[in-house]
């Protein structure tokens, strides 16, 4: 289709949708700036992708042409190859936009209606967090619907900053609903299934952007999901369902064998849900390293162990054979212990 003048044009595009105009700034009557913003005033050619094609070249006429709406500006002379270029990203750019839209109206299609008594779970990734979706999930007054709660997904490379993005559309949308963290793997193997649950689902946690997480990977065990997933919970400070340990690495300043007495602490305190044990190999970076620890287990010389309760030193130079007892009669004495569960 040609056209030789802005009205000519708006007659011909409201008989005939073209799938991109090229738009010349200059023409008689109605200039291709007041065409362009005449057609994405429109409802039925604002989607219709423009590109000015113009002698003006000046930085002030470009961004004129953009403030107008258009997508993109070509000034002359060019050659063929940058116009068939142009035409190209901006088409490609276009479709990209409507398979956006396309995902969004999908998203609102799956919200389905308020429905007492029930909590609806909507999966949605970051392209269907938009303004429809947002509208379709308030009630009346405006305020986010109490039956929602966001599955946020993803299967981009780089997960925790799209979840992360994800979740801070939500909110910018006020769409503040409990939010779980949900994050699909195929084919890793334990170790590498740890560290990737731990990076792409622990990170946005720590910075408060979830409730909960979802660790999808039907090839591992259950069991081993379970654990990862309130190991994760835990590190994040979102639920606390284990006692934690705080270890030095250990070095050349080690007074006790830091792996054994861990591993002899744990066997007799990994029960007491939410309690804090520092296991510290000497005493000269081990209390600050201790951090937030409800009690503290620290090399003081060779054989001898310091206790802690938090930072204070309750007991000096507890021999060490006699060190694991002594702790676990503090953590009585402190009312934090309670006896282990009986096994079947």
């Amino acid at each position: 289709l040609t056209a030789r003048s802005g009205e000519d044009c708006l007659q011909q595009v409201g008989a005939q949708i073209p799938d991109l105009i090229l738009l010349d700034v200059n023409m008689p009557d109605m200039d291709g700036l007041e065409t362009c913003v005449r057609l994405k005033s429109d409802p039925e050619t604002a989607e219709i992708p423009i590109i000015f094609v113009s002698a003006l070249a000046s930085q002030e006429e470009l961004m004129a042409g953009y403030e107008a709406g258009g997508d993109d500006y070509i000034t002359k002379p060019f050659g063929e190859e940058i116009l068939r270029k142009k035409i190209e990203i901006v088409l490609a750019s276009q479709q990209r936009r409507q398979e956006l839209k396309s995902i969004s109206d999908q998203a609102v299609e799956a919200l389905p209606a308020p429905t007492e008594g029930q909590t609806h779970w909507i999966r949605v990734t970051r392209a269907e967090v938009t303004k429809e979706l947002a509208a379709a999930a308030k009630t009346t007054d405006g305020a986010m619907r109490p039956d929602v709660v966001w599955v946020v997904e993803t299967q981009h490379v780089h997960a925790m900053v799209d979840l992360r993005t994800t979740v801070l559309a939500l909110d910018e949308l006020d769409l503040r609903a409990p939010v779980v963290l949900r994050r699909t793997w195929r084919g890793l193997d334990e170790e590498r299934l740890t560290l990737q649950s731990a990076t792409d689902l622990g990170g946005p946690m720590i910075d408060g952007l979830g409730d909960g997480i979802w660790l999808d990977a039907a090839d591992a065990p259950l069991q081993k999901r379970n654990a990862l997933s309130f190991g994760i919970l835990q590190a994040a400070r979102t639920r606390i369902s284990k006692t934690e340990y705080i270890s030095c690495p250990s070095c050349g300043r080690t007074l006790f064998d830091l792996q054994e007495t861990t591993a002899k602490i744990r066997e007799v305190t990994n029960h007491l849900k939410g309690v804090k044990i520092g296991i510290m190999g000497c005493i000269v970076n081990g209390p600050g390293e201790m951090a937030d620890a409800d009690y503290g287990y620290v090399g003081t010389g060779p054989g001898k162990i310091t206790l802690y309760k938090e930072k204070e030193v309750v007991r000096r130079n507890v021999p060490e054979d006699e060190a694991v007892q002594a702790l676990i009669e503090l953590i009585q004495e402190h009312g934090d212990w309670v006896d282990a569960p009986a096994t079947a």
